[in-house]
């Protein structure tokens, strides 16, 4: 399960598995009423709760009357006439309609507005950046550790190491470094 979506108090507690200390997460299990709650995209809030049932059947009829009026042929005879172009695509349309003169300008946006999704994909990316750069990071640090290990103990005294229970047979070369590494652990505890 995962607990990116789920909150701890989702899961079924395991009174044995407390006692014991044993928290593997893998073997957790979800409450049956769990619901996940972590990290959840928003939802947007809608208007129409504000508007009243009037209002938006007046903008329904408006809008059907502004589409009545676009497919006439003489409100598209007029509009053509008097469609006048200002220069970089900033459009000027007066229209006389018999009530009065009406102006309306557009001009072209160039700003971009990110999706919401991209905004998401986007820092999902760049934790994922992070943690394998954090990872690399670590796995140089252990191979460096590693090749210090290698240089200080013999193959013998290495395998003792990984397999405590088994015997071997020790060499002369594998006494001789046990000895230097004792001593030059003395000789550090007593320089501190």
């Amino acid at each position: 399960m995962c607990s990116k979506h789920f909150v701890n108090t989702d899961y079924k507690w395991n009174l044995q598995h407390e006692i014991l200390g044993y928290t593997n997460k893998r073997c957790r299990q979800l409450n049956e009423d769990a619901v996940p709650t972590k990290n959840l995209p928003k939802q947007p809030q809608s208007c129409t709760g504000s508007v009243s049932r009037a209002e938006r059947s007046k903008q329904r009829d408006k809008a059907k009357r502004v589409k009545e009026l676009l497919n006439s042929k003489d409100y598209l005879r007029s509009a053509s006439a008097s469609l006048i172009i200002i220069g970089n695509g900033v459009l000027s349309n007066n229209i006389s309609d018999g009530v009065g003169k009406c102006t309306t300008e557009l001009s072209p946006s160039n700003a971009l507005i990110p999706n919401s999704s991209d905004v998401g994909v986007n820092t999902e990316v760049d934790e994922r950046d992070q943690t394998i750069w954090d990872l690399k990071a670590r796995n140089e640090f252990l191979e460096e550790e590693n090749k210090s290990i290698l240089k200080q103990f013999s193959p013998t005294q290495l395998r003792k190491l990984r397999e405590p229970y088994k015997r071997f047979n020790w060499s002369v070369q594998d006494v001789q470094k046990a000895i230097v590494n004792i001593l030059l652990i003395h000789e550090l505890i007593g320089y501190f």
